[in-house]
C-alpha cells in the first residue's frame, strides 16, 4: 500500500528537498510534452496530465544517489540506495512513498496484461511484418529556451506494414520536434542517473506505455527507433514536443469518411 504523510512528514521531506537541490552535482532545466493525435489522444492520462497536455518546465537535480525534478507545485526524489520514490505535492503539503519493488510489481503486471492482449490478437489474425522508415533534418530555427540557445531538429518516425505504404495500410506516425541545445554536461549526469533508476526498477519498460503497447502495435519500435537515433544527435534536447498519431489504412479512411457524412446528414 502506497502510504500518504503530512504536516511535519512533509516538512522533513521539503528538508531533503533543500538539501539535494543546494548541493546538487548537476542541475538543469528543460522542457517537454506529449500529444497524441486522433484515438491516441484518449490516452493522454498515461503520460502525465499537464505536461501532456500543456508542456512544463522541469528542475531536475541529481545528488549521487538522489535524483529531484520540480515542476510547478509538484516533484519527486527518487533515492538508489533506499529504493523508494517520494512524490510530492507542496501546494497540498502531502506526498507518498512508492517502494521499487511496487513498481516492479505494477511492471510485471501489466507486463502479463500486454502479453494477454497480444496473444489475442495473434489469435484473431497473424500479425504482419512491420517496417521502419526514420527521417531526421534540421529546419535551421533556433530560439531561446529557459536561457539555452537552441536549434531545431525534426525526428519523423513511420512504422507501417512491411511491403505496403502507411497511406495503404495504416500504421503509427511518430513526430519528436526537438530544440537542441550545445552540449549541456548536466544532461549526461541526468541520463545516467535516469539508467540506473530504471535498472534498478528491473529493466527499461513502463507499466502504462506496456498497456499502450499492447493497444498500439508498432509503439515500441517507433519509441525504440527515437531513443537509439536521439542518442546520436549532438548537443542536449532542452525541449521536446513529441506527436502520437494512429494512421487508419486507405480503406478504414474512407470508412470512417462515410461514417462522418451520414452522421452530419443525419441519416
Amino acid at each position: 500500500m502506497i502510504r500518504r504523510y503530512s504536516g511535519g512528514g512533509v516538512l522533513c521531506l521539503v528538508l531533503m528537498f533543500l538539501c539535494v537541490s543546494a548541493n546538487a552535482d548537476v542541475k538543469m532545466d528543460e522542457k517537454s510534452q506529449v500529444k497524441f493525435a486522433g484515438m491516441l489522444g484518449k490516452m493522454m492520462n498515461l503520460f502525465g496530465g499537464k505536461a501532456a497536455k500543456e508542456g512544463i518546465v522541469t528542475t531536475v537535480a541529481v545528488k549521487g544517489d538522489r535524483r529531484m525534478t520540480v515542476s510547478d507545485n509538484t516533484g519527486e526524489i527518487v533515492d538508489l540506495n533506499e529504493e523508494k520514490k517520494y512524490e510530492f505535492d507542496l501546494k497540498k503539503k502531502t506526498y507518498k512513498v512508492i517502494t521499487f519493488e511496487q513498481i516492479r510489481k505494477e511492471i510485471e503486471e501489466a507486463r502479463q496484461k500486454a502479453e494477454k492482449e497480444a496473444a489475442k490478437s495473434k489469435d484473431k489474425d497473424k500479425a504482419p511484418e512491420m517496417e521502419i522508415e526514420f527521417d531526421v533534418k534540421e529546419t535551421g530555427q533556433t530560439k531561446t529556451i529557459i536561457g539555452y540557445d537552441c536549434h531545431q531538429v525534426i525526428m519523423t518516425i513511420r512504422v507501417h506494414e512491411k511491403g505496403k505504404t502507411m497511406e495503404e495500410a495504416g500504421g503509427l506516425l511518430l513526430t519528436a520536434d526537438m530544440w537542441m541545445a550545445p552540449e549541456v554536461t548536466a544532461g549526461k549526469e541526468v541520463a545516467d542517473f535516469e539508467r540506473r533508476f530504471r535498472e534498478k526498477v528491473h529493466g527499461t519498460d513502463d507499466a502504462q506505455m506496456l498497456q499502450a503497447m499492447a493497444i498500439y502495435p508498432g509503439m515500441d519500435q517507433a519509441l525504440s527507433k527515437m531513443h537509439s537515433q536521439s542518442a546520436d544527435l549532438k548537443g542536449t534536447a532542452i525541449q521536446t514536443i513529441m506527436t502520437m498519431e494512429n494512421v487508419p489504412s486507405k480503406q478504414l479512411a474512407q470508412q470512417q469518411k462515410q461514417e462522418q457524412q451520414q452522421e452530419s446528414s443525419g441519416g
